[in-house]
Parts: structure tokens; C-alpha cells; sequence
């Protein structure tokens, strides 16, 4: 049932797709799988150049009430040119509860 919570989000980013395009970085692919726990997330710098990318998100769990405290999240990587690292995106703060990952954000930059 938790995969299925996961559907929109590793859907969005299961195929390569521009990260940050209005920074030009369309050199940044990332795939996605769905594991029990959350999101396998292979990114890959098919850049010329070293990238910082970093991911936020939320994890809601089910039976929230409208007020309770946010769960913000993030992972970020640096990655040289023609490299690649898997992230996870986890909804373990929910313990043994239904979550879903929400509000997901790449952001990917040029290193100096």
C-alpha cells in the first residue's frame, strides 16, 4: 500500500527528465524506483561540469490532523562530471503508518 502512496511522486520522475531548467541543467537525468520504505533515486551528471542537486520534500502520514507539524526532508548530493550516486527518499517517519511524499522540489546548480 505504501508503494502505491508513492505512485505520483516516483512517476514524476521516473523518466530523464530536465532538473532546474531554468538554470540550463538539463544534463541532470534522474530515475526513480519504488522500494517498501520510499523512493530508490538514481541521479546522473551527464554535464560537462560538477552539479550541486538537491531534493526536498514532505512526507504526510495518514490520519494527519490539518495542524500537525510539517516533516520536511532533504538529500543533497555533488556530483562530478559522468557520475552518478543513488539517493533514498524515505517516508520512515511515519513509522508503521501510510505516508506519502509530497511538495517534491530538484534543485541542481553549477559548482564553482
Amino acid at each position: 500500500m505504501r508503494t502505491s502512496m508513492l505512485a505520483a511522486f516516483a512517476l514524476t520522475l521516473a523518466v530523464p527528465a530536465p532538473v532546474s531548467a531554468a538554470d540550463g541543467l538539463e544534463c541532470v537525468e534522474v530515475k526513480s524506483e519504488s522500494a517498501a520504505q520510499g523512493v530508490s533515486l538514481e541521479v546522473r551528471n551527464t554535464c560537462d561540469f560538477a552539479v550541486r542537486c538537491q531534493l526536498s520534500w514532505r512526507v504526510v502520514c495518514d490520519g494527519d490532523a490539518p495542524d500537525a507539524a510539517p516533516r520536511p526532508m532533504s538529500l543533497v548530493v555533488r556530483l562530478e562530471s559522468a557520475v552518478k550516486q543513488t539517493l533514498f527518499a524515505s517516508g520512515a517517519a511515519c513509522g508503521a503508518q501510510i505516508w506519502e511524499i509530497v511538495d517534491d522540489v530538484w534543485d541542481c546548480r553549477e559548482m564553482s
